[in-house]
């Protein structure tokens, strides 16, 4: 059914708009076929009736001049003729081709045959000259709009229009225009030119002005109407809009020429070039307000975008007309003109959205929208040529005051009825709450006279315990019943709070009112609210005179009011002054308790009187009853609470009550009649009772804390209330939890930083000065939530309170009253969860550490298998030799000099290759060999050592080095026959080598000692291992590209490359992911991020082409990478074998 509906609304709405547009071709083009037109510079008037058809257009195209002569001079030129359009502006070309510019002169001749019946005064009128116009007729000057002239000097334009009489009617009449333009932007005539009667002529504008004039003086009202409306409720921002807007179309019609030039009849003083100005303005603010207007009336989600495109639009046009010369019809104009339709389709567009939405009253105002475009159309279109006349503004402006007239009578009928409903609920929903507040009222006080009757026999029974009825207890359990007996006694007050509220609201609470003396009152008071005072740092005061007048007062009311201030005003002062003071003010007296505390907040002042509000100010807890409570009472005995307080001076509660003097009674009763009988409090009046009690246990009772200042314990227990705390305390000593106790947030942050280790905290929320979620913040500025887990403990257990705490980092939230199993549960949990966490720091920093040893490690084979290699792959034979003179190691060039293998020489003593041991030479070299521990480890050379090699001797020269190794001390002997050694000037190695050798070697000690001891914190040891690293990596790549092989070099080279290109392939195939990954997990290689957001490896893309492979290749890195993509590739595939295959070789090079 919606659809159908909406189609409809748009089928008339589209019919409408097409049947305004038709109107306005209609109302544009409807004369063009009747009325004559000049051709060749000649109109045919002869059959034309001017008293019947009025005055008559003379458009067409006259006969033109593009020179400076004057009309006389032109009408008798008998050279080739030129035409010119008529209204038109100067651009183009004439008809014979004349190129024309918008400044400079010219002049326009028609040639009009009259009809024998022409009126006798004939008249013409020129409405659309740019700058100057003069009108000649038959050969005679006769009018001018200003001075003609050559330049902008000698020009002179002061009138928009001119009419002119004709001097003597003919049958044939000549009129010429001669027109000049140094002044405006475009020139030429572009408005009507008219011919009639002299009385038609001059009542040609009466009918535009008038409707003019009627039109700007309705808009202007409109607009202050709606400015005043907006000035009286700010938040109507669519009447501000609409009037500027009605104020802006007042001015454009009073400067319109549609109107008939109307301000030059009420301001003909106005500035020619002003004037122009003035009358293109408005157009550059109207269409910014309508649509603010509508995006006010009918918000859109791009509407602030729009807004602010079209203001800047309409600033730039505005600058543009105020800072250039007058310039009606400029292209700029044009320009904005197609912006105003683009704005005026954009508004249909959002009109028609929101016809079907239904938004309320929009149907309304679309017509009055629709008319007022089309209205501006028209008037572009008459700008622009297109049609004659531009008689739509006046209407279009009409209907749409008329359409928003309609639509401000249905929203305010709608807002009308609205308010109308919304008032007959709200009073039957007062009416409602009034019966619940009674029913409330009465719940109060049937169940607080139900709470007292298990009260009493709560608090009576433990005090006849305590007492010994039953027999003597021990002082612990006494001090426990005494707490049972407090924790009553302050319940029974609270209830007595309620219920004295619940009376004092109704009106049903007696006076005993007596004379009494208030000096013996306010000792009493100040004598009780000592115990209040903790720590004694605030003064209480009494500066009320002894002899000062008695008063009239209910004495146990006025010592419950007083208590209650006194009370309070200790809550907000730590210390300082607390006073009660009184002024005799005549027949009444003003008492004042004064505090120098932390003071209210303005806002806060008179909210604090209302029942259960408190101010900002206090932290202390409570109910919020005490100072509701002492204003009643204070309004029952005729006089007004009330409170003076300034931000961090202090605060004043001042009432008043009646002087005693002249009063005869002793005893006065005074109130509304009680209709429920009073019930006798567990306290007595005359000894008032806040929550504020003092120790109601011993202190040589109190819980002990048990954990260390300082140390290690198990809970931090964080409360204000004596009571609480001891009641955690004694819950933890029986589950055997060491624990600390703070009476406040600061308190327990001041241990913290004097440093207190406990594993948990237990926080309570509501304390004094700062709040449990104000200490649980500041906490998880210094400790995470696993190092320092923080239980709340609280009253409150509505869901916003829960979030709250759980947003101050609270990591768990218990509620009160609490069982003793839940609480002990959740105390051990927390704890179990920190140790666990602890403990899964260290496995974690364990496989850090586990990590970073096994990298080391795995380096340190690597170059040891390297350094192997290079000792078996030298020319030079070498031997090492225990200090027992035992063979421990022999290298290929040993074997082949002496031509033996391992098995025959390992092990075996090294005179067993000597010729003659006993020789000098050979004996001195043993000599060395046994007490190598000894030696400095300097190389000493013995020169001639005869050794055995297949049963014949030959002489070697032999350079000994000392090598200090884990087990024992090693000599390495450089082996060299003599013929070798002469060849070669003493062979390949030299001592240097075996000197960086044995240093070498106590790099790896060295090493291995490190890793045996090295600590995940100790950054120092582990730059250490990374120097050393370094350093022996850098000698065995100095000795391999010293002594490895050229084509054993290539080798290696072509292999690493393929290594790494079947661990890439690999790990592409397997895991799906780029090479950049592989880097970044494998943390071998090097990976960053260009600007173009992709990863780059360039050190690894080196390692896949040969080209590209460094000079010195990091041979360690590619087996890691390979080892890596083994162990993380584990799915069995052909490029997986190939990898392993090649790894193997790889690694058998080394």
């Amino acid at each position: 059914m919606m659809l159908p509906a909406m189609n409809s609304r748009l089928r008339s709405m589209y019919f409408l708009l097409f049947f305004m547009s038709m109107a306005l071709t209609l109302a544009g083009c409807s004369s063009e076929n009747q009325t004559p037109k000049v051709v060749d510079g000649v109109i045919d008037l002869s059959s034309w009736d001017f008293n019947a058809s009025g005055p008559v257009r003379l458009f067409g195209d006259w006969e033109f001049g593009w020179t400076d002569a004057d009309p006389v001079s032109f009408a008798n030129n008998t050279g080739k003729k030129d035409y010119f359009s008529v209204p038109h502006l100067w651009h183009g070309r004439t008809a014979a081709g004349v190129e024309l510019s918008p400044t400079g002169s010219a002049v326009y001749r028609l040639q009009i045959r009259m009809p024998n019946n022409h009126p006798e005064q004939m008249a013409v009128l020129v409405a659309g000259s740019m700058s100057v116009c003069e009108i000649w007729i038959n050969g005679s000057r006769m009018a001018a709009s200003g001075v003609v002239g050559s330049d902008a000097q000698t020009e002179e334009p002061r009138a928009h229009y001119v009419i002119a009489e004709s001097p003597k009617p003919t049958r044939l009449m000549e009129i010429m225009l001669l027109v000049s333009n140094h002044h405006n932007v475009q020139g030429g005539l572009n408005g009507d030119v008219l011919l009639g009667s002299s009385q038609q002529i001059d009542e040609f504008y009466s009918t535009p002005r008038l409707l003019g004039a009627s039109m700007a003086g309705a808009l202007f009202c409109l607009s202050i109407l709606h400015i005043v409306l907006f000035y009286m409720r700010r938040s109507s921002k669519e009447n501000l809009y609409f009037g500027l807007f009605s104020l802006f179309w007042c001015m454009a019609i009073l400067f319109s020429p549609s109107s008939g030039f109307l301000m030059t009849v009420f301001a003909p003083s106005i500035p020619w070039g002003w004037y122009i100005n003035l009358s293109l303005l408005p157009y550059g603010v109207t269409i910014p307000l309508m649509l603010l207007f509508y995006h006010s009336l009918f918000p859109k989600k791009y509407g602030k975008a729009v807004e602010r495109v079209y203001l800047g639009i309409a600033l730039a046009y505005m600058i543009y007309i105020l800072l250039t010369p007058p310039n009606a019809y400029d292209v700029v104009l044009l320009i904005y003109c197609i912006m105003s339709g683009i704005a005026l389709l954009y508004m249909f567009v959002c009109y028609s959205i929101d016809l079907l939405h239904k938004e309320k009253g929009v149907s309304i105002l679309l017509l009055g929208y629709l008319a007022l475009g089309l209205a501006e159309l028209d008037d572009m279109f008459f700008d622009l040529n297109i049609i004659d006349v531009a008689s739509l503004r006046p209407v279009g402006v009409l209907f749409f005051i008329f359409s928003y007239a309609f639509y401000l009578a249905f929203r305010f009928s709608t807002a009308l009825t609205k308010t109308e409903i919304l008032s007959k609920e709200l009073e039957q929903k007062n009416i409602r709450l009034l019966q619940l507040d009674k029913l409330k009222d009465e719940f109060l006080a049937n169940t607080t006279h139900e709470l007292k009757t298990p009260l009493a026999g709560m608090v009576g029974i433990a005090e006849s315990l305590v007492a010994g009825t039953a027999g003597g207890v021990s002082r612990t359990v006494a001090a426990h019943l005494n707490v049972i007996a407090h924790s009553g006694k302050r319940l029974s007050k609270l209830i007595n709070d309620v219920l004295d509220l619940s009376r004092l609201k109704n009106q049903d609470i007696a006076l005993r009112l007596e004379v009494v003396n208030l000096y013996a009152s306010a000792q009493r008071v100040l004598a009780l609210a000592q115990a209040l005072n903790r720590g004694g740092k605030t003064i209480l005061a009494n500066d009320v005179p002894a002899d000062f007048p008695d008063v009239v007062a209910d004495p146990d009311r006025l010592e419950q009011v007083l208590f209650n201030l006194i009370g309070n005003s200790l809550k907000s002062t730590a210390s300082g002054r607390i006073s009660i003071a009184a002024t005799n003010l005549g027949d009444r007296v003003e008492i004042a308790v004064t505090d120098t505390g932390c003071g209210i907040a303005a806002e806060d002042q008179a909210r604090i009187f209302n029942a259960y509000e408190q101010g900002s100010y206090s932290s202390a807890g409570g109910t919020g009853l005490g100072l509701s409570i002492s204003r009643y009472l204070v309004e029952l005995h005729g006089g007004v609470l009330d409170v003076k307080s300034e931000m961090g001076v202090g605060s004043s509660f001042y009432f008043t009550l009646p002087l005693a003097v002249g009063c005869a009674l002793d005893l006065v009763e005074h109130s509304v009649h009680s209709s429920t009988p009073s019930t006798p409090s567990l306290i007595p009046r005359g000894t008032p009772l806040t929550e504020d009690l003092p120790p109601v246990i011993p202190a040589d009772l109190l819980l002990r804390d048990t954990g260390v200042a300082g140390g290690k314990y198990q809970v931090l227990v964080v409360d204000d209330e004596p009571v609480n705390l001891q009641v955690v305390a004694a819950i933890l000593n029986i589950e055997g939890i060491s624990f600390r106790t703070a009476a406040n947030g600061a308190m327990a942050l001041r241990m913290l930083e004097d440093g207190d280790q406990p594993d948990m905290v237990l926080l309570d929320v509501m304390m004094p000065d700062m709040s449990g979620y104000a200490v649980c913040r500041e906490l998880r500025k210094t400790y995470q939530a696993s190092v320092l887990p923080i239980v709340l403990l609280t009253v409150k257990n509505r869901v916003e309170d829960i979030v709250e705490g759980f947003s101050a980092g609270a990591n768990d939230y218990l509620t009160k009253p609490f069982a003793r199993e839940e609480l002990g549960a959740r105390v051990a949990l927390q704890i179990k969860l920190k140790a666990a966490y602890e403990i899964l720091e260290e496995n974690l920093e364990l496989k850090r550490e586990l990590d970073l040893r096994r990298k080391t490690e795995s380096g340190l084979r690597f170059m040891q298998a390297r350094l192997a290699k290079i000792l078996d792959s030298l020319d030079d034979a070498i031997v090492g030799v225990n200090v027992s003179s035992e063979i421990a190691f022999c290298n290929q060039s040993f074997r082949t000099l002496v031509g033996g293998d391992g098995d025959s020489l390992l092990g075996h003593p090294l005179t067993s290759i000597m010729v003659a041991p006993e020789e000098q030479c050979a004996a001195e070299l043993l000599g060395f060999v046994a007490g190598a521990s000894d030696r400095d480890g300097s190389p000493v050379l013995f020169d001639t050592v005869s050794l055995v090699s297949g049963g014949e001797s030959f002489d070697t020269s032999i350079w000994c080095n000392v090598v200090e190794l884990e087990e024992e001390t090693l000599c390495l002997l450089s082996v060299y026959s003599a013929k070798a050694w002469n060849t070669d000037g003493g062979g390949v190695l030299s001592s240097k080598l075996i000197r960086e050798l044995s240093e070498d070697r106590q790099r790896f000690l060295r090493l291995e000692e490190t890793m045996l001891s090295l600590d995940s914190s100790d950054f120092e040891s582990r730059q250490q291992v990374l120097e050393n690293v370094k350093a022996i990596d850098e000698l065995l790549t100095g000795l391999c590209s010293r002594l490895g092989s050229h084509t054993n070099m290539q080798t290696k080279r072509s292999m690493s490359v393929t290594v790494v290109k079947l661990a890439v392939d690999c790990w592409t195939a397997s895991t799906g992911t780029a090479k950049a990954d592989m880097a970044e997990q494998s943390g071998l290689w090097n990976v960053y991020m260009e600007r173009d957001g992709y990863f780059r490896t360039q050190t690894l893309d080196k390692y896949l082409d040969p080209e590209l492979l460094p000079q010195k290749p990091r041979w360690q890195k590619v087996l890691a990478t390979a080892d890596f993509v083994l162990a993380n590739c584990e799915e069995d595939s052909p490029c997986r074998r190939e990898l392993e295959e090649a790894t193997a070789d790889f690694r058998a090079l080394f």
